[in-house]
């Protein structure tokens, strides 16, 4: 550093801004005070979905807080129940699994069509960064289930989910 610090002072200072900057994202991440426990959170509504057969009740999940939240921190979630995440525009959105304490399949959906799915997405371990999924496709809702689901209803890439109106 001390070298980088007289012969190149620009590419210095990056460096320090960088070092400061991860510093600050990793403790915003990894230490942050822990949001309420999901019973302290008030009922959101639900739908049931039809996904091959197969009902799942979701919680509907829209605004920019609870979408970011989504089912972090939770210790574990029933086999029937997943998360749907109305998102405002279509777009190749990215999901992660920050603080996950259970594998998640995780489904893209563009109205009510299948698009992407991305299976068995793994929690993250003390110190590394969370796995993250970005898609190849466009779409408007994204549905989070248990890991094994997507399996269990052989629900493939072009199926619709029953319970969804096309938007």
């Amino acid at each position: 550093m001390h070298v980088l610090k007289h012969r190149y002072p620009l590419l210095a200072a990056a460096g320090a801004v960088l070092i400061v900057f991860a510093a600050v994202a990793f403790r915003g991440v990894y230490f942050r005070a822990a949001p309420p426990a999901p019973s302290d959170v008030p009922p959101r509504p639900e739908i049931v979905l039809d996904l091959n057969g197969t009902p799942v009740t979701a919680e509907v999940v829209s605004s920019p807080e609870d979408i970011r939240q989504g089912l972090s921190d939770r210790p574990l979630m029933p086999r029937d129940r997943g998360m749907l995440f109305e998102l405002r525009f279509r777009d190749a959105h990215v999901f992660w699994m920050n603080r996950m304490r259970f594998p998640l399949d995780i489904i893209w959906i563009d109205g009510d069509v299948v698009v992407e799915i991305a299976e068995n997405l793994p929690t993250p371990k003390i110190g590394n960064i969370p796995y993250t999924h970005v898609p190849k496709a466009y779409a408007d809702r994204v549905l989070e289930v248990n890991a094994g689901v997507v399996r269990e209803t052989e629900l493939e890439v072009g199926d619709r989910i029953g319970g969804l109106t096309a938007q």
